[in-house]
């Protein structure tokens, strides 16, 4: 039997990770650990119970051990170092003339790797620079071109419905984003409304849709003819939520009902 466990990093890529949890630990959600990921060691938070399997998933960490009061405190004094590392890239980057932006730096928890994430317009060339920072701060250094996506999920914020964002708070990751979705969901296409600080479509476009097709099964479709108190008309467009429907008439009026006041004429469209 295999156990395996979802952790997110604190600091860092902040991601969600599947971990490898092979030690006899009372582990749950919430909890504090130290995992190995790329030889390095990292503070983790735990986001799931242990998961037991037969089955073999491909987990990219191992969970070493709870953390101590000793690992927490190593942790912010890393922050502290964090700072200083950021300052000195970028007056490096500046140095060197790259056309970057530098978003976050990263200790692990062992200060074997010094990880700094970067958006730019294009790929750039920074080999030079590594060399410069490993010289510098004398660790392995990894420096990760991310999306606009990234740095949202990485800086954080609220989203236009006043809640954090969900890529900060719960997504694992990034799936492609249509704006046929949005139009399934019945919502104006226009970019402006429904993207997200990051510019891209709302992440909640995705994952909201198959609660939209489900709800849309007992309804009638766009453009089919139904019959109001006697009255002829076609959909002219649904609300699940509200469980209504609003019908244009021949004579060119429309009107809100409830799903249950519509007669379909045929029912089969």
């Amino acid at each position: 039997m295999r156990k395996y466990i979802y952790v997110k990093l604190i600091g860092g890529d902040k991601k969600f990770h599947l971990c490898n949890f092979s030690l006899n630990l009372e582990v749950k959600k919430m909890d504090m650990v130290v995992i190995e990921k790329d030889r390095c060691e990292e503070l983790a938070k735990v986001y799931s119970d242990v998961i037991e399997t037969e089955e073999e998933r491909n987990a990219d960490c191992n969970l070493l051990r709870l953390a101590t009061d000793s690992d927490k405190n190593r942790f912010e004094q890393n922050k502290d170092e964090e700072e200083k590392a950021l300052e000195i890239c970028k007056m490096k980057i500046s140095k060197h003339g790259l056309p970057m932006e530098l978003i976050l730096a990263h200790y692990s928890l062992d200060r074997k790797k010094l990880t700094f994430l970067f958006t730019a317009e294009n790929r750039v060339d920074f080999r030079a620079l590594v060399r410069d920072l490993a010289a510098t701060f004398k660790t392995r250094i990894e420096l990760w071109q991310i999306g606009t996506r990234d740095e949202a999920r990485l800086v954080g914020g609220l989203g236009p419905c006043g809640r954090p964002l969900c890529c900060s708070a719960f997504l694992t990751d990034f799936k492609p984003v249509t704006l046929d979705m949005a139009r399934k969901q019945g919502l104006n296409v226009n970019p402006f409304k429904i993207s997200g600080i990051c510019g891209r479509l709302m992440c909640c476009l995705l994952y909201e849709l198959p609660i939209y097709e489900e709800m849309e099964k007992n309804y009638p479709k766009i453009e089919e003819e139904v019959e109001v108190d006697g009255k002829r008309g076609k959909v002219f467009s649904i609300s699940p939520f509200k469980k209504t429907v609003l019908v244009e008439f021949q004579d060119g009026g429309q009107r809100e009902v409830k799903l249950e006041e519509i007669k379909r004429l045929n029912k089969n469209a």
